[in-house]
C-alpha cells in the first residue's frame, strides 16, 4: 500500500506542535516548512532506499533533523531541550507511519 505523505506530514506537524506547546505560535511558520522538508526526505528515502547506502540515508536524515533543530532554536523561548523534544516527536510520528525507515532515523 502506498504511503499517504500528506497524512504523514500533517501528523508530523501535529507532533511538533504538541511538543512545542505554546512556543508553536512563534515557530509555526519555520517549523512547518522544516517538518515538511523532513517528511520529504522520508518520502525520498522510502522511494530510493534500495539504491542508496545506509550511510547515505542516515546522512540525509541526520541533516534534516539538525536543520529542524536549528530552525527551532533560532526562535526566542525555544531552547535546545525543547527543540530536541520536538524533533524526536516529529521523527517518531514519521516512523510510526513508515516503520520501514526505522533503521535510518
Amino acid at each position: 500500500m502506498a504511503t499517504d505523505w500528506n497524512t504523514v506530514r500533517d501528523a508530523a506537524v501535529v507532533a511538533g506542535k504538541e511538543a512545542l506547546g505554546s512556543a508553536w505560535a512563534t515557530a509555526s511558520s519555520g517549523a512547518t516548512a522544516q517538518i515538511s522538508a523532513l517528511v520529504g526526505i522520508a518520502e525520498y528515502v522510502q522511494e530510493n532506499q534500495n539504491s542508496m547506502s545506509a550511510d547515505e540515508v542516515s546522512h540525509l536524515v541526520a541533516q534534516q533533523k539538525a536543520a529542524l533543530q536549528n530552525v527551532l532554536i533560532g526562535y526566542e523561548g525555544i531552547g535546545f531541550a525543547d527543540a530536541n523534544n520536538a524533533v524526536a516527536a516529529t521523527v517518531n510520528s514519521i516512523l510510526s507511519a513508515v516503520p520501514e525507515l526505522l533503521g535510518f532515523a
